[in-house]
This record gives structure tokens, C-alpha cells and sequence, in this order.
């Protein structure tokens, strides 16, 4: 749905499986709101409040959709966002302070390959099992691995299959 929000007032509303593709939201307040499986593609959420809001998975497996959307500067402090997909998203200076990125469902990881987390706060940040690649750009002297990050050309022990001779 195309909306044009930008500035508007949205706390804690539920937008369980919304669809906001290049939707305006910019400076939205989404403080506590319910995103669980909604679709934010190209969206543009600059400056954007999303601090405790839920974009983990549903209990259907259904992950938030954040692909190529713009939160540049947006809020997503103490946010759930385990499962989301962030692909191509640019993240600059976004404030992800005690955001929580890990998902307990096998094979429904975060996703950053291809995000831009330039100059993003990432203190208190729970990233374990994240996945990003080449593309993605982290804030200078952050380490990805240190921080539970796995690189997605990488297999994990779990996944290897040895080859049948």
C-alpha cells in the first residue's frame, strides 16, 4: 500500500502484515509498534522512531521486510528484530542501541547483505547469527565476526555436507 505518513503519530499501533512499499514514513513515530511479516520495501523510514518496536517473527514464520527501504538516522533502540531482512538497506547513522537481531528458528536469520550501517550506534547490540556479505558497510572498526555476524559466503559446520565419492 502506498502511504504517506511522514510525521505522523503511530505509536503502538499493529501492523501485523502490513505491506508499505515505498511508503513515506519518514520521522514517523512507530514506537512499540507490532511490524511482525509487514513488507517495508523501499520505504522511506528516515528519522523514523521504531524504538521497542516488534519486527521479530509471528508465530507463522512471517519475517519484517525492511529490502532497500531508507531508515538513514532512524531510531530502532531496543527494537526486536530477530529474522528481519535489512538487504540493501541503508542504515547510516541509525541508532540500533540494544537492538536484538537473533532468531531461534533454524535457517530465518537477520539479513544485512548489502545494508549501510555507516556511523550506526551499535552498542548493547545482539547480532548472533546475522548474516551480511561483501556489499555490506559497517560502521569504521566495528567487526562483524566479533560480533556474532557470519559472513553468507561462508558455510556453516551445521550445513556442510561432506561429498560423496
Amino acid at each position: 500500500m502506498f502511504a504517506e505518513l511522514a510525521g505522523v503519530d503511530l505509536t503502538e499501533a499493529d501492523f501485523y502484515w502490513a505491506m508499505f512499499h515505498n511508503a513515506i514514513l519518514e520521522g514517523a513515530i512507530m514506537a512499540r509498534c507490532d511490524l511482525r511479516g509487514a513488507r517495508l520495501i523501499e520505504t522511506n523510514l528516515r528519522r523514523a522512531d521504531l524504538s521497542g518496536a516488534n519486527c521479530g517473527l509471528d508465530n507463522l514464520g512471517g519475517s519484517t521486510d525492511f529490502i532497500n527501504a531508507d531508515l538513514s538516522g532512524a531510531d530502532l533502540r531496543n527494537a526486536n528484530l530477530g529474522g528481519a531482512d535489512f538487504s540493501g538497506a541503508l542504515l547510516i547513522g541509525a541508532d540500533l542501541s540494544g537492538a536484538r537481531f537473533n532468531c531461534v528458528l533454524p535457517g530465518r536469520v537477520t539479513r544485512f547483505q548489502g545494508a549501510n550501517l555507516t556511523d550506526a550506534r551499535l552498542g548493547r547490540t545482539q547480532f548472533s547469527g546475522a548474516l551480511f556479505d561483501n556489499n555490506t558497510i559497517f560502521p569504521h572498526g566495528f567487526r562483524p565476526d566479533a560480533a556474532g555476524l557470519v559472513h553468507s559466503g561462508r558455510k556453516s559446520s551445521a550445513s556442510h555436507k561432506p561429498r560423496k565419492k
